[in-house]
């Protein structure tokens, strides 16, 4: 099976089965404060409306191993993308991506990533399309598609999935390559809400950022737990990180010691029948509106903030409706207006 199928970017498998500082390291409590709160789990299904908070300030990557600053345009461009969602199991529905990845078949551990995600809306999108940014962490990308492990987290528009074209944060996780096991949000079990959680995945998020005007983002940070070894979401804002839930080690194969391969970028979903939702805020990224990432990292063993001195390779499979501009771990920009067809 071609890589590209075996770690598509698709939301139609799990449909069938169902503004932030932080300065130097980690500001969080121990890994075993963190676990201790989740021992108490939430199973409500009413999603609840959350402000985010509007763009006011810089955070800067602490690290030895910063990417260096560069003229150059983009790093190595791959020719396949991670299928962070599903394979392309439904031959009348297209997707196209946009996104940094760290790569796989090197030796690199990673164990978590977080970025701030700047967040917009689409309340004018069509049934049968969706648009999505987030954080993708991996194991398995190599090897056959029953051995691919997922977790990941960001925004989505998704009419399908929701009935509605609101803006909703989420989560999804696959330990089989989406063969028989996953889902988004809570609609299974897996996912272990706290109940300290001040964002349900579900959740609409609002208000959202206006193209030229106000700004509003959310941050998130996956990790693993160095006492159980389990992932954990955090909602990040100000100086408190608030622990979301987390996905048990015991879900995971691949993933459960941990990750080789860490994505964040855009992708969106559509009917062959239609041409392509915009992604990001619907600009392209040389655009001064362009959607963006900032204060991006990955996490390493001991709970560390790092990033690659090689920048990421990057996979945008259709330039004419999206791109990507030059990495830069304080803030990359990326997305386009669609209107492609295949």
């Amino acid at each position: 099976m071609a890589y590209m199928e075996i770690f598509t970017f698709s939301f139609i498998w799990l449909t069938l089965v169902s503004c932030s500082q932080v300065r130097g390291r980690l500001v969080m409590e121990s890994y075993d404060a963190l676990e201790a709160k989740a021992q108490k789990t939430v199973h409500g299904s009413e999603m609840q409306v959350h402000a985010l908070n509007s763009n006011n300030g810089d955070e800067k990557v602490i690290s030895s191993e910063l990417a260096p600053k560069s003229n150059e345009s983009l790093p190595a461009h791959i020719s396949s993308s991670i299928n962070i969602y599903a394979p392309e199991d439904d031959p009348n529905r297209i997707q196209h991506w946009a996104e940094y990845q760290s790569g796989t078949g090197t030796s690199k551990a990673y164990y978590g990533a977080k970025s701030t995600l700047v967040v917009y809306g689409f309340p004018n999108l069509e049934a049968g399309k969706s648009t999505a940014t987030g954080i993708w962490i991996a194991n398995g990308a190599d090897g056959p598609r029953n051995q691919l492990n997922v977790i990941q987290a960001g925004w989505h528009v998704f009419p399908e999935e929701y009935g509605d074209t609101a803006t909703h944060f989420f989560i999804a996780w696959t330990a089989d390559g989406y063969i028989s096991t996953g889902c988004f949000n809570l609609k299974c079990q897996g996912f272990v809400l706290t109940n300290s959680s001040d964002l349900v995945p579900g959740t609409v998020l609002q208000p959202v950022s206006t193209p030229g005007g106000p700004q509003y983002e959310i941050s998130i940070r996956i990790f693993k737990g160095q006492s159980t070894g389990d992932w954990w979401l955090q909602h990040v804002h100000g100086d408190n990180a608030i622990p979301v839930g987390y996905w048990p080690k015991s879900l995971f194969t691949s993933l459960a010691d941990e990750a080789t391969r860490v994505d964040f970028g855009g992708h969106v979903s559509f009917q062959k029948s239609s041409v392509s939702p915009p992604m990001g805020s619907g600009y392209f990224p040389t655009d001064s509106k362009a959607a963006y990432f900032k204060n991006t990292a990955y996490i390493n063993k001991d709970g560390g903030f790092f990033v690659n001195k090689k920048p990421p390779a990057y996979y945008v499979d259709n330039p004419h409706c999206y791109n990507l501009a030059e990495f830069d771990p304080d803030r990359f920009t990326y997305g386009g207006p669609g209107g492609c067809g295949n």
